[in-house]
């Protein structure tokens, strides 16, 4: 079977727009280099429903004009925030870190991201001299 996916057409990423916001909040002197760990919480028709009831809540708010309700005070932004962060479970938020973790040790070994391979003792900041 497939999965459903959204109607629209989907461009750019997470990690695109990281890029670019941290790259236009601080001049770049010198080598850099930057990576963003995306990881998936709920499918895309979860996250769209929830990224539509939050905007039809925005609109409302402005034609009423009064402010946002507070996250605790609205289901529509509790909603919203756990598709994207799902606080309660242990278990994602264990293994979003270990592979985050995995992740940045792979950047650090690899040829492309250094060069040459560090030996263990130089990734973890020692002196390779002794």
């Amino acid at each position: 079977t497939t999965k459903p996916t959204t109607a629209y057409r989907m461009v750019g990423s997470f990690s695109d727009g990281a890029l670019e916001a941290v790259a236009a909040a601080r001049p770049i002197r010198g080598p850099t280099a930057r990576f963003v760990q995306e990881f998936g919480t709920e499918g895309p028709l979860a996250v769209l429903r929830a990224l539509r009831a939050e905007a039809a809540l925005v609109r409302a708010c402005r034609a009423a004009g009064r402010a946002m309700p507070a996250l605790e005070d609205s289901a529509i932004r509790r909603r919203l925030r756990e598709v994207f962060y799902p606080e309660d479970d242990a278990v994602w938020k264990s293994y979003i870190l270990d592979r985050g973790v995995g992740l940045f040790e792979a950047i650090l070994h690899s040829a492309w991201f250094l060069g040459s391979s560090p030996s263990s003792s130089e990734a973890r900041g020692g002196n390779s001299d002794t």
